[in-house]
Formats: C-alpha cells, structure tokens, sequence
C-alpha cells in the first residue's frame, strides 16, 4: 500500500470499515523509514464516527502507532505533523496537559512549514475550557505577533483568531472581543465568496452568537431573530463533526438561553444530535449531563441516550488522564519565557551590531509578568566611553560584540538583550547561585578581553522578581546595577 492507495481508500470509503483500517494500520506499523505527511491521511480517514465505542479502540491504536513513529523520525522534518496526531488524541481523551505540551513542542521550532497557528489554536482551547484567562493572553499575544511577521493560510488564521473570540467572549472582555471580531471580518469577506471555506463560515456564526449571548449586556440581542439564527446554526453544524471544536462548551450556554424557542422534543434531539459529533469526551459530557442533570429528561423513555451517556462516563473515568489547572501551570512554566519567545523570531527583534534581542523585542514582551524562578540581570560596562576615546569607535563596536558573544554564551538558552550603547539585560531562570556563578564566568572571561584592563569589567544588578512586569523588573534591576557602580561592587543582588 502506498500514498496514492490510501488517497484512494478514504475517496471510496464514505463511512469507515474496521477491515480497511486494520488494513492502513499494519501498512503503518510495518514503516522503517517514515513520510509524516502521509499520516495525515489516515488519521482524517480513521476519525470519521469518532464517537462509536470503536472509534475510541481506534484512537488508542492511532496512538500507539503515531508514539513508535516518532521514534523511527527522529529526523525527519516534518515530525511535528505526529505531535498534532497526539494532539488530537490528547484533547479527545481529555488528557489537557499533554494536548499543551505538544503544542508547546511544535511552538519551539523554527522548521520551515510548521503549522504554528494549529498548535496556538489548541493552547487556547486548553485555556478556555479551563477559564484560565491570564495564560491565556500570554499565548494570544505571542500568536498574534507571530500572525504580524510570518504568512499564514487563511483557514490556520481563521482558526487562531476565532478560538481568542472564545476567549474574549467567555472572560467579558468585549473591546478585545469587538476587535478580533473585526479582523474575523475583513476574512470572512473572503471567506463567503470561496466555496471552501462553508464550514468557517458555520463556525464564524456559532462563535459570534456565543459571543452576543454571553455579552448580550454590551450588545441590543434579538432573541426572536437570535434564536432563528440559532437553529440555522444547528442545521448547518450537521454537515461538519470537526473534533476541533469544544461544542459542548459552547453551545450548552445557547440552548440553555434559547430552550423556550424549542418544543421538548425537538430540544432534546437537537443536542442528541449534536452529542454524536466528533469532539473531546469531557465536551460530550458536559451535553449528556445538561440533558440529565438540567433538562431532567427520563432515563427510562431516553434509554438510548442514557446507555451512551453510561459508556462516554466509563470511557472518561477508566481511560482519561485527568488534568487539574494546576498540572497546566506547571506545563505552562516548563516551556518557560526564553523558550516561548524562541517564536518570535523575526529580523527586526535583533541588534544588528550584537546579534542579541533588541528594543523593538523588548516592547513586545515588557507586559509579560515574571514567574517565581525568573531572574533578571543588568549590566553596564564600566568606563566604556574611555574605548571610543582612546582607541576609535570600530574598537568600541568589536569589543561591544566580543562582550555580547560572551554573555550568550553563558546564557544560551536565555534571552540577552541590547537596550543600547554598552547596556544589556538578560532574562534566565534559576537559583541565585548558579545564575551569581554564569555571571562569574562570563566576567572572567570577558576581562581576558578588556582593553581597558579595569577592575571588574563590567557592573551588574540581579533581580529576583515576584509577580512583576519584565519592564519593571528591568527598571528594579537598573537601579541595583547603578548601586554596583557607586559603591564600586562588581555586583548587587536583590528580591522584590
């Protein structure tokens, strides 16, 4: 079996065989050498009817699969089109910690192709299913940095932007929520005029009327209009069953707000309807539990509905890795700031004379609150302007790079930044004694340059922020490298 058969498989097959999928799925395990692409087209074949008991057999087959070709690709490319398989397999079982890590994971490369609005996409899902609002932005503001400064496809944007809609929607915040909505709207112009894009389209209405629901004090609602617009919206859901979208978070709060537009039984096998497509167990729960718990409908007439309720619950308590916020934080602090900011990688974020992180980076991250564990360091070479004086200022450029090669070689996985002239910040993380011991290292070595021959070199303020935004941080540690130089240590630490 090859590419061209397992296109032809998924075009014959409309609904999904067991004999064709075993079939696929040896054709994969028996891989030495792995194309990633090719996954893709199993893995959209073996999702259709994801909610039949087989299909959650079949995820933990895919899984099995996607985590023994990860080994064999090693180097391969296009390896992170696996960590989108785990993905999805992730978020389906409800395992929330994984779905971030992965995400995390593709956020850190700098391969060409790599589909970096999908991975922001899912961050953002994690943070809106469990309101964590604050982490949330961080993510936002980095994606919407990276939508600036790289080219995208119009559905990945698509995608990113509509689920920061969900964000602003759900967490009040209707300026930021009226301003992503603006740009949903400059694409959903291009969007009705292109055929492929009908789904987006059915998406951009169930996001926008979650939005004027749950904002209906900022916006003048119609209900009677709105509540058409809803079973409009429920009819046209039908043809898509993408796992990507948290239904049941999202449309529990419409049919709860429209329920009196609905007659009861028609109610009912709308959100039985919509149980059936293809999403994360916990999503499907949540519509099971609103037809039991809130509905109150009989268990014994809905017997059908009850049964597969009874089966989704063992399957989410027998097989989901459960995920507290606080395993989220945790993940969130792992894939620490340097990393992250790995992202933003564009030309204009770097010194051209030091190659280090500049003023323009500087603005993008300033609001950015510091975690227990981050350090800041700032320093300023000491009697600088005597090299300009005395040897020229090319002499004064070269020692200015010797000193920045050297401070990100100490701190390599950091971020060092040129404010300009001879100061430079730099943003770790660590215990005082091993970041205290770099900078030992990095003066040691950078003395063996000095032309000037001077005492120390340079001076130094270390800050351990608590809580603190980084350009204030910056400002605290300022002052403390301005206490070096006048009591003449070669460096003052200190905890704010």
């Amino acid at each position: 079996m090859n590419r061209n058969e397992l296109e032809l498989k998924v075009q014959e097959n409309s609904g999904f065989t067991s004999e064709v999928f075993f079939e696929m799925l040896r054709f994969f395990s028996g891989l030495e050498e792995i194309d990633c692409g090719i996954i893709d087209i199993f893995y959209s074949f073996a999702l259709k009817s994801v909610h039949t008991k087989f299909a959650y057999e079949r995820l933990e087959s895919i899984h099995e699969v996607a985590l023994n070709l990860y080994e064999k690709s090693k180097e391969c490319p296009s390896k992170w089109k696996l960590d989108f398989v785990e993905i999805y397999y992730y978020y389906f079982i409800d395992s929330l910690t994984e779905v971030l890590r992965h995400a995390n994971r593709i956020l850190t490369l700098n391969t060409e192709g790599v589909d970096k609005c999908g991975a922001y996409s899912f961050a953002i899902m994690v943070f809106f299913r469990h309101k964590m609002f604050n982490q949330a932005t961080s993510y936002i503001d980095e994606a919407d940095i990276y939508l600036k400064n790289n080219t995208s496809n119009l559905k990945g944007e698509f995608q990113l932007l509509i689920n920061e809609l969900g964000i602003y929607a759900i967490s009040h915040q209707h300026k930021k929520y009226i301003a992503t909505k603006d740009r949903l709207d400059s694409l959903m112009e291009e969007f009705r005029i292109n055929d492929d894009y009908k789904m987006e389209v059915d998406f951009y209405n169930l996001h926008t009327l979650y939005g004027k629901v749950l904002l209906r004090d900022q916006f003048a609602l119609d209900e009677n209009k709105s509540a058409k617009e809803f079973k409009e919206i429920l009819a046209d859901l039908r043809k898509w069953k993408d796992i990507g979208e948290n239904y049941g978070s999202l449309l529990t709060p419409l049919f709860d707000y429209f329920k009196d537009y609905f007659k009861k039984e028609e109610f009912i096998d709308e959100i039985s309807h919509v149980i059936t497509y293809n999403m994360n167990v916990n999503e499907r729960l949540v519509l099971f539990q609103y037809l039991f718990e809130t509905i109150k409908i009989d268990k014994v007439t809905y017997h059908d509905i009850y049964e597969s309720y009874v089966e989704n619950l063992l399957y989410y308590y027998t097989n989901t890795q459960k995920n507290k916020s606080s395993e989220i934080l945790t993940e969130i602090l792992n894939f620490s700031l340097e990393k992250k900011l790995d992202v933003l990688n564009a030309k204009y974020h770097y010194d051209t004379l030091t190659g280090c992180y500049n003023r323009v980076f500087l603005s993008e991250i300033e609001e950015q609150v510091l975690e227990t564990g981050d350090v800041v360091i700032y320093l300023d070479l000491n009697d600088f302007k005597k090299i300009n004086d005395t040897y020229g200022h090319d002499t004064g450029d070269k020692q200015l790079k010797v000193f920045a090669e050297i401070l990100m070689r100490h701190f390599e996985n950091d971020v060092v930044l040129r404010l300009g002239g001879d100061e430079f910040v730099v943003l770790t993380r660590g215990v005082p004694e091993d970041v205290l011991a770099k900078l030992d290292e990095a003066r040691a070595e950078y003395l063996t340059h000095n032309l000037l021959k001077n005492r120390y070199g340079f001076s130094a303020g270390v800050l351990l922020p608590h809580g603190m935004a980084v350009h204030q941080a910056i400002g605290e540690a300022d002052k403390a490298m301005y206490d070096s130089k006048k009591t003449g240590l070669p460096c003052i630490i200190r905890e704010v």
